[in-house]
């Protein structure tokens, strides 16, 4: 175990109690409670030396999210448009640190797209990274 911190589960129907030395016991609290309550949300805040050294905080995306850019991303061909696909992962992960909102909106892919490659695949490269997205996300979305 990490840090070499012994675990064991006592699995009660929906119920499991974890314990582990120096954590003390999570009793009562369902499996199912635990995962709905915790904060999985990740980030990593991205430095943009060319964009007059801004700095944008890249979000993990939601399920929702993700499920709702294959509509977006997928042609009529069920292929991914590949500048859409790193559009969609740009608008829908970037956020302002300061302030949490969405920094960009649908309507601002097209002209995102016109900007240099470097910050659009930086961040890109990190949406990728903190939602779970490993480099084949585009081939498989195209299987699916």
């Amino acid at each position: 175990m990490e840090n070499g911190m012994e675990e064991s589960v006592a699995a009660k129907g929906n119920e499991s109690e974890i314990e582990s030395k120096g954590k003390g016991v999570v009793a009562g609290v369902s499996l199912r409670d635990r995962i709905k309550h915790s904060c999985d949300i990740r980030h990593e805040d991205v430095a943009i030396p060319e964009w007059d050294n801004c700095v944008v905080r890249v979000t993990s995306m939601s399920g929702k999210e993700r499920a709702a850019g294959f509509e977006y991303y997928l042609d009529k061909k069920g292929e991914v448009d590949r500048a859409r696909f790193i559009g969609y992962l740009v608008v829908a992960c970037c956020t302002d640190p300061a302030t949490g909102e969405k920094v960009f909106g649908f309507d601002d892919i097209d002209w995102l797209m016109e900007k240099s490659t470097g910050p659009i695949e930086k961040l890109a490269d990190a949406a990728r990274k903190v939602s779970g997205l490993g480099e084949m996300a585009v081939v498989d979305a195209e299987k699916n």
